[in-house]
């Protein structure tokens, strides 16, 4: 039976919008990514010995697995540059997230998350409506943190999209 449409968290993104905490943004999202590729991978034919033993539980090789196990290309890339930015965090305690890196990390996320993108800023209360040039002017015109925080929200709407569908697709299979 498939598992039930996912609800969304707007409030973790609405938080993030008013808070200057670049790392606390970073980890928390990271852990509601992981969330997600774990499910997707729950859902997998692999046993969890199996997805253990590939992942070594390393969120970096459970994103290159979800990949292989038919995770949109796109999200494996746009997941795979969000993680270099947490792990520079963790790993680095003079990292500053700077708007030159966010530049970086929003050339590689547009057009795959336009739709996602409007939809975020309209439930972050940016835009009114769907005016397919009203939200990328909107989008232009906030400060690149801000355009950060609606790009990782798109994001993360779009992996959970992609685990739903994943277990729609599963549970379609049957035993």
């Amino acid at each position: 039976m498939p598992k039930k449409k996912p609800e969304y968290n707007h409030e973790h993104f609405k938080t993030a919008l008013t808070s200057l905490d670049k790392l606390t943004t970073v980890v928390k999202t990271a852990i509601h990514y992981e969330s997600q590729i774990w499910k997707f991978l729950e859902l997998s034919p692999l046993s969890a010995d199996t997805v253990g033993m590939l992942t070594g539980n390393q969120f970096s090789k459970a994103i290159v697995l979800c990949g292989v196990l038919g995770l949109n290309q796109n999200m494996v890339s746009l997941l795979r540059d969000f993680n270099s930015i947490r792990n520079n965090y963790a790993h680095n305690m003079e990292y500053s997230l700077t708007d030159e890196i966010i530049e970086q990390y929003l050339d590689g996320c547009y057009p795959h998350l336009n739709k996602s993108t409007m939809i975020c800023l309209k439930h972050l209360g940016i835009i009114k409506d769907h005016d397919h040039t009203e939200w990328q002017e909107k989008l232009g015109s906030l400060n690149k943190y801000t355009q950060f925080i609606v790009t990782l929200y798109a994001l993360e709407l779009e992996l959970q999209h992609e685990v739903y569908s994943f277990s729609k697709d599963q549970a379609s299979k049957g035993p």
